[in-house]
């Protein structure tokens, strides 16, 4: 199956095939059991859904999704409770994803976000996500 692949360790994104099984998407992410965050209509981010639990220090920001910790897998559903090959492009994920190192973190409140630094940089994310959000029907 072929899915995006948000390699929060390495800082990529990029487009796998991975076995269309819960034994091989986890094994993929890196974890035991995963979460479910549905993206638009059709597709689905699968994370750590113990990420807190484990000593992981990277993660990454998807404007509206918030921060998940680890890895993580998107897919495109195929409306029977199971998943298929994204038809969604690598890039807008690239553009739109901020990678963050959770131990130089700063916090705002009870939500912690990294220093993104150049506003411009964050302009160009959220106009990604939102072309993302379009080409998924939202």
């Amino acid at each position: 199956m072929k899915a995006i692949f948000i390699d929060a360790v390495n800082r990529k994104v990029e487009e796998v095939q991975v076995e269309n099984n819960l034994q091989s998407l986890c094994k993929k992410i890196g974890c035991k059991r995963t979460e479910v965050r549905k993206i638009g209509n059709f597709h689905t981010l699968l994370f750590d859904k113990e990420g807190l639990e484990h000593d992981v220090n990277v993660g990454f920001d998807l404007p509206q999704m918030g921060i998940v910790i680890g890895n993580a897998l998107v897919v495109k559903d195929n409306g029977n409770g199971g998943y298929e090959d994204t038809i969604l492009p690598v890039s807008l994920f690239a553009l739109a994803i901020n990678f963050l190192d959770l131990l130089n973190m700063k916090s705002y409140g009870p939500i912690a976000y990294a220093d993104l630094g150049n506003v411009c940089i964050t302009n160009q994310r959220v106009k990604a996500y939102e072309s993302l959000l379009n080409i998924i029907g939202c």
